[in-house]
C-alpha cells in the first residue's frame, strides 16, 4: 500500500486577467505592502504594468537581483533586501528561478504569505514543495525542502507568457513535457500517477507547437496549466537521470534549465528504452493519436526543439564545451535522487557520461 502526502496551495485563480485578482489577496489578508521577486525579463512588458495596477495603492518594493539560475550569494541579498524593505506579502512573479528566490526569502524572513505568478509554461515550481539553489563551494545546485515552499495563493494568467520568445515557449514547455514523460516511466509511477500523467501528455501533445509556432493563447493557456498540475504528484515519485545530469550541468554553465532538459531527455530514453517500453509505447499512442501519425517522442523532441532554434542560446553562451567537467557532472549526477526512481538501474557515473557526451553532440551538429 503507497500513501500519498500532497500539500497543494490553499487557492488557485487562473485565467486571462487573473492577475488583477493580486488586489483581493492583498485585502482578505489585510496587508499593507507587497515584496515582489521580479523576474527581469517581466520588465517593461504589458503583464508588468498589469501586475502593478493590481498593487496600486500599496507599498511595494520589487526585488530581482537573481539569474535563471539563483545562487546563494544572489538569494542571500535579496533576503537583506526584504530586511531593508519588509513586506506584509511576497509575491513571485517569473519562471521557476524567481520562485525559487521566493522561497530562499521566505525561509530566511520568518515565512510570509506567499503568492506565486508563473510566467513560464514550464516548471511547476509554483506547487513544489523544493526550491533548487545554486551553492558556489562545492559549485553544485542543491534542492532545499520545505511544506511552506507551497505558496498559499498562485495565480494563473496565460497573458504573463506573451513575452515570452518561440525558443523560451519551447525551453520551458519541454521541462513540463520531461515531468510527464520521467514521472510516467519512474520506477515509482503506479496507476493512480499514471492516471494524470497520461492526461498531462494527452494536452501537452495538442497544444504544444501551436503555444511554441503559433503563440495561440488558448493552447499557451494549456501549457501553463498542465505545468501546474504535472507538478503535484512527481516530488512523491521521481524523475530521471536527465533531471540528475540537468541540475550539476546547470550549476557549471549557467545554461536554461529547459534547454538543458531538450538536451538530454532524447538520449535519456534512448539510454531507458529497454526497461520502460510498455510505457514509452503507450507515450508514442498518446502522441500519434494528437499528431495524426505514427510519431516517435525521441523524434518529436528532437524536432520541436530544432525548429524552435533553442539551442542557439548554448552556442551563443561562449561557455567552452571542450573545458566542460564532464567526469565531475557525472559523479555529481549520481548523487541525484531522480538516480533510483530511474527506470534502468545505474551502477556507475560512467553511464551517466555517455548519456552527456551524446546529448552534448547536437550543440555541435546543430
Amino acid at each position: 500500500m503507497k500513501t500519498w502526502n500532497i500539500k497543494t496551495p490553499r487557492l488557485v485563480y487562473s485565467g486571462l486577467g487573473s492577475v488583477s485578482k493580486l488586489k483581493d489577496i492583498m485585502e482578505a489578508n489585510s496587508a499593507k505592502s507587497a515584496f515582489v521577486v521580479l523576474d527581469r525579463g517581466l520588465e517593461g512588458t504589458c503583464f508588468e504594468t498589469k501586475l502593478k495596477l493590481a498593487l496600486e495603492g500599496y507599498e511595494t518594493t520589487c526585488w530581482d537581483g537573481f539569474s535563471t539560475n539563483p545562487s546563494v550569494i544572489q538569494c542571500e541579498d535579496g533576503v537583506e533586501c526584504f530586511r531593508r524593505n519588509k513586506g506584509d506579502i511576497v509575491i513571485a512573479a517569473g519562471g521557476g528561478s524567481a520562485i525559487d528566490a521566493a522561497k530562499y526569502i521566505l525561509m530566511n524572513s520568518g515565512f510570509q504569505t506567499f503568492v506565486a505568478i508563473p510566467t513560464t509554461c514550464g516548471t511547476g515550481a509554483e506547487c513544489s514543495p523544493f526550491a533548487i539553489i545554486k551553492e558556489t563551494e562545492p559549485l553544485r545546485k542543491a534542492a532545499i525542502s520545505h511544506e511552506r515552499f507551497i505558496p498559499e495563493y498562485v495565480i494563473l494568467d496565460p497573458q504573463s507568457l506573451v513575452s515570452l520568445s518561440r525558443e523560451m515557449i519551447a525551453a520551458t514547455a519541454m521541462d513540463t513535457l520531461a515531468h510527464g514523460i520521467e514521472v510516467h516511466i519512474s520506477k515509482n509511477a503506479d496507476s493512480l500517477v499514471r492516471i494524470s500523467t497520461r492526461g498531462s501528455l494527452d494536452t501537452i501533445f495538442r497544444h504544444m507547437e501551436r503555444a511554441v509556432f503559433d503563440r495561440d493563447m488558448e493552447s499557451l493557456e494549456a501549457l501553463q496549466n498542465v505545468a501546474f498540475t504535472a507538478r503535484l504528484l512527481y516530488p512523491r515519485t521521481g524523475l530521471s537521470i536527465a533531471h540528475s545530469l540537468a541540475h550539476p550541468l546547470g550549476a557549471i554553465t549557467d545554461w536554461h534549465h529547459g534547454i538543458i532538459i531538450a538536451l538530454l531527455l532524447p538520449q535519456t530514453l534512448i539510454f531507458n528504452k529497454g526497461y520502460c517500453q510498455e510505457f514509452l509505447g503507450e507515450i508514442n499512442g498518446i502522441l500519434s493519436l494528437n499528431d495524426g501519425r505514427k510519431t516517435d517522442i525521441i523524434e518529436w523532441i528532437e524536432d520541436i526543439a530544432h525548429r524552435s532554434e533553442m539551442f542557439k542560446h548554448l552556442n551563443a553562451s561562449g561557455y567552452p564545451l571542450e573545458e566542460l567537467a564532464i567526469d565531475r557532472i557525472a559523479k555529481e549526477a549520481m548523487k541525484s535522487s531522480n538516480i533510483a526512481s530511474n527506470p534502468r538501474e545505474i551502477s556507475s557515473s560512467e553511464e551517466l557520461k555517455e548519456v552527456l557526451v551524446e546529448s552534448l553532440k547536437k550543440i555541435k551538429v546543430r
